[in-house]
């Protein structure tokens, strides 16, 4: 009777705490993925090797301005990366080749960015609310606009495919009532060509098909990272048109088509990446990943695709 009782709690426990819906947070309660690594390590070793990241190809220290990197982009006119601090709206252009900063730009005041992409002539950059600084590089001219995202979305990622920006949500992915979504996260898109936002998800990704991505193969420490799924990056590979989905809870990165079907689910070793927050590719389609300092050195490397 006790174990039967014992049983029954326990199930309990865990529906109660399943992500999604309305109103429900951001994150899993359940989810700590950071707090019981070697356990989570040891559980997964047996499916790694299937799913770790490449060799580093390269890596690049950044100075204590961009502690807090959030965004990337790459100018092939330039050939820099673009990245930023996410509490401030100064652009930094960075020369990976020459490890280096080549210059800064302000475009705005003090605010919670978390992601930037360079569009043409234009470069844009989003805070957590979903707001968007446009700036225009020829005449110097920086806008701002709304796009119906909200804090509660808590906006991680910006990228650019097909005249429109996708905008990936780390928080609730409902962007109005009537909407639910749950065990969900969200990426909206915003069209250049319309100036207006989509209501309707771009892509919804759930915490149920990244497990089943894994199936039987899934252990109990892999599953908790699975949980974890929060964007906090994304970005475009230039020749597979493949939407690379970061996630710093759960150290994971995720390759899904445009029509959210799952291509790959790579696991992030947390010594490289102790915060994974920015993504681009370059046009050799060689891919970056910008790492917040975290108690560490920030740094930047980059992975032959």
């Amino acid at each position: 009777m006790k174990e039967l009782l014992f049983t029954g709690l326990l199930f309990a426990f865990f529906t109660a705490c399943q992500l999604g819906g309305k109103g429900s947070s951001s994150m899993n309660p359940l989810v700590d993925f950071h707090s019981d690594k070697n356990e989570i390590a040891q559980e997964s070793v047996g499916i790694k090797k299937n799913y770790e990241m490449p060799p580093i190809d390269k890596s690049m220290q950044l100075p204590n301005s961009l502690v807090e990197i959030s965004g990337l982009t790459f100018d092939a006119s330039a050939n820099v990366l673009i990245g930023h601090d996410d509490e401030l709206a100064i652009l930094h252009f960075i020369d990976f080749e020459g490890n280096k900063i080549a210059s800064k730009l302000k475009i705005g005041d003090i605010g919670d960015y978390e992601g930037v992409e360079l569009v043409g002539d234009k470069i844009f950059l989003i805070n957590s609310g979903g707001d968007i600084l446009e700036h225009d590089i020829d005449d110097g001219n920086t806008i701002k606009f709304k796009t119906g995202l909200n804090a509660n979305n808590n906006v991680e990622g910006l990228c650019y495919m097909d005249n429109k920006l996708l905008i990936a949500c780390k928080g609730i992915p409902e962007m109005g009532r009537g909407q639910n979504f749950p065990g969900c996260r969200s990426i909206y898109s915003y069209s250049l060509e319309k100036a207006s936002m989509g209501r309707e998800p771009f892509m919804l990704l759930s915490f149920e098909k990244l497990r089943d991505y894994f199936g039987r193969k899934a252990t109990g420490g892999m599953i908790k990272r699975l949980n974890a799924f929060a964007p906090s990056g994304i970005a475009i590979h230039p020749k597979m048109d493949d939407i690379y989905i970061l996630s710093h809870k759960g150290d994971l990165m995720v390759v899904v088509d445009a029509q959210a079907n799952i291509k790959k689910i790579y696991l992030l070793d947390r010594d490289d990446h102790m915060q994974p927050e920015g993504i681009c590719f370059d046009t050799q389609n060689r891919l970056y990943i910008a790492n917040e300092g975290n108690g560490s050195k920030p740094v930047i490397h980059r992975y032959q695709f």
